[in-house]
């Protein structure tokens, strides 16, 4: 009885220790993709504002809004931004006919967008109109040259 008091704690105790070892795993795991978006992020050199001020801004300038709906974890949230947005081209071009927003999944005052527009994958790029209306989906592509053919049908001639 003795030497099954002590297998069932020792078992427990592994148990434990693997519980313990996965919950590290995960909760490191998470941190350094939020580290590594978050770099992603700064990399591509886009403002950082809220969607309704991105709205104020975009009927003052007469502008569409550019809404990137994405998670700071989302590793293929990261590779648009480091492979594309983060590309001289595609930045300038964006900052000069686009009102440009982010809306990150993990903001909970962002949520209300995600729901509105019916964003349920990462990311998700969306024109949006002076009207607060969904215009087009921008297809996902790390290809510079698509990716601002996309861009460059929405904006019209001048």
């Amino acid at each position: 009885m003795d030497k099954t008091k002590k297998s069932t704690k020792s078992i427990l105790i592994q148990y434990l220790l693997l519980a313990l070892f996965i919950a590290a795993v995960f909760i490191g795991d998470k941190q350094v993709n939020i580290w590594l978006g978050t770099r992603a992020i700064e990399n591509t050199e886009l403002p950082a504002i809220e969607f309704s001020q991105a709205m104020v801004q975009a009927k003052q300038a007469k502008k569409p809004v550019l809404a990137n709906f994405a998670a700071i974890w989302c590793p293929a949230c990261r590779n648009l931004d480091n492979k594309v947005l983060s590309e001289p081209s595609v930045r300038n071009y964006i900052l000069a006919n686009f009102q440009y927003v982010r809306l990150e999944y993990e903001d909970k005052a962002n949520r209300q967008w995600f729901d509105q527009y019916g964003i349920s994958s990462f990311p998700s790029l969306l024109m949006i109109n002076a009207d607060n209306n969904r215009s087009m989906e921008v297809a996902h592509t790390t290809d510079i040259p698509q990716f601002l053919a996309q861009l460059q049908a929405f904006v019209p001639a001048e």
